[in-house]
C-alpha cells in the first residue's frame, strides 16, 4: 500500500529511500529468478547542528542523498520514500457491507474522525482486505500535504522521480513477511528504533496490519547522557551509536537510557496486548528489533519482553550481486530495514 502511486509499470528497478533524523539510507533491488537481489545500497549519517534552519537542513539532506547515490552505485531514478511520525496515520477500518460507490466516502469520513490532523489538508489512501466475510474492511494511510510535498521536493533536488510514498511500518511488514513465514496462529511484531522514536508494526494472518508510531525523541538521549556523564555531545553520540564510550563506561548504567528502555518496553507490551485482544491470540511469539538504535535497546528488550526477541537484519536473507555491499549490509543493515521494505514494493 502506498500513499501516492504516480506511475504505472511492473518489475522496474526501484530505490527505497529512508530519511531519518540520523541517516539517509538507500536500497536498490531488482527481481532475479523470482526473488529480490540488492543491486545498490548505502547509508550516510546526518549530523544536524541545533542552529540549522530548515533550509540548511534540506541542503544537507540533498547532499547526503547525492553521496548515498554515488557510494551505493544507485542507477535507478524511480524512488519510493518512507514516512512516519505525527504527520502520518495508519488505521484499520471495518464497516458493514457497503456498495462500491459508497466505500471511498465512508473511508474519508472514518479518516476525518481517527486521524490527528485535518484530512482536508492531507492525502488519504486505503487498501481493502478480504478475510472471508462480507464486511468492508481494510487499512487506511494518511499523511499531511506538507510532508508529502517535502518528500517530493527532496526527491526533485536529488534528481529522483518520487513514484510512491509509503508508511514506514507497512514497509517493515512488507520486508519481514516476504522472508519470514511465521506460525499462522501467531502474531509477529517488528519494532524500528531511531532517534525520533519508534515504529511498532504487528501482523497476524487474516487480520489487518497494525502500526503505531511512538513519537518520543530518543535524539535527546545524547544530550541527557552528555550532561549525566559530563562528556561532549560528540562523545555522547558515539556512546549511543557504538555502545562503547571513550572512558569505557557501560551504556546501560545511564539513567536516561534506563528510563527510555522502560518506556519502550511498556509501549511495546501495551501495543501488542491491544492488537492481540483484537485477534484469537494472547500475545506475540516473535518480536524483531531493527533501526539505527536497535543495538542500544535489543538486550534490555530481550530481557524484559515476554517473547522471542531477535536483532533483525533483513539483508541476512536478501541476496546481493556485489561483494562491495557486504560490509555496509552487515554493519548497517538493521538500520536500513525500512529502505529495504520500500524498495521491494511492486507498482
Amino acid at each position: 500500500m502506498g500513499l501516492r502511486n504516480l506511475f504505472n509499470g511492473k518489475d522496474k528497478e526501484l530505490v527505497g529511500l529512508d530519511i531519518s533524523s540520523g541517516h539517509v539510507s538507500m536500497v536498490q533491488v531488482c527481481r532475479k529468478r523470482g526473488d529480490y537481489v540488492v543491486t545498490g545500497a548505502a547509508s550516510v549519517g546526518l549530523d544536524f547542528d541545533t542552529e540549522d534552519c530548515s533550509n540548511t537542513k534540506e541542503i544537507k539532506l540533498a547532499k547526503a542523498m547525492q553521496r548515498c547515490r554515488q557510494e551505493g552505485k544507485i542507477t535507478a531514478r524511480n524512488a519510493i520514500f518512507g514516512v512516519s511520525g505525527p504527520d502520518v496515520a495508519v488505521r484499520r477500518f471495518e464497516f458493514p457491507p457497503l456498495p462500491a460507490e459508497e466505500v471511498e466516502s465512508a473511508i474519508m469520513l472514518e479518516a476525518s474522525q481517527v486521524c490527528p490532523f485535518d484530512i482536508s489538508d492531507a492525502v488519504v489512501d486505503y487498501q481493502l482486505l478480504d478475510n472471508g466475510d462480507k464486511k468492508t474492511r481494510g487499512v487506511l494511510v494518511a499523511a499531511t500535504n506538507e510532508l508529502i510535498e517535502r518528500k517530493r521536493r527532496l526527491a526533485a533536488e536529488a534528481a529522483f522521480n518520487c513514484v510512491m510514498i509509503d508508511a514506514d511500518g507497512l514497509a517493515l511488514l512488507n520486508c519481514l513477511s516476504h522472508y519470514h513465514k511465521p506460525d499462522p496462529e501467531s502474531l509477529i511484531a517488528v519494532v524500528e528504533v531511531g532517534e525520533y522514536g519508534a515504529v511498532i508494526a504487528n501482523l497476524f494472518k487474516g487480520c489487518e496490519p497494525f502500526v503505531r508510531d511512538l513519537n518520543y525523541p530518543f535524539k535527546s538521549l545524547a544530550e541527557q547522557i552528555s550532561k549525566e556523564r559530563d562528556i561532549s555531545m560528540d562523545q555522547a553520540r558515539q556512546l549511543l551509536r557504538s555502545n562503547d564510550c571513550c572512558d569505557g563506561t557501560d551504556l546501560y548504567s545511564c539513567a536516561a537510557v534506563t528510563e527510555a528502555v522502560n518506556k519502550l518496553v511498556d509501549d511495546i507490551s501495551s501495543t501488542i496486548k491491544y492488537h492481540a485482544s483484537q485477534t484469537s491470540v494472547k500475545s506475540a511469539k516473535e518480536i524483531f528489533i531493527c533501526g539505527e538504535l536497535s543495538h542500544v535497546f535489543y538486550k534490555p528488550l530481550a530481557a524484559n519482553l515476554e517473547a522471542d526477541v531477535e536483532l533483525w537484519n533483513p539483508f541476512n536473507s536478501i541476496a546481493h550481486d556485489d561483494t562491495e555491499f557486504e560490509s555496509i549490509l552487515k554493519n548497517k543493515g538493521s538500520a536500513m530495514a525500512v529502505a529495504a521494505g520500500l524498495s521491494m514494493r511492486r507498482i
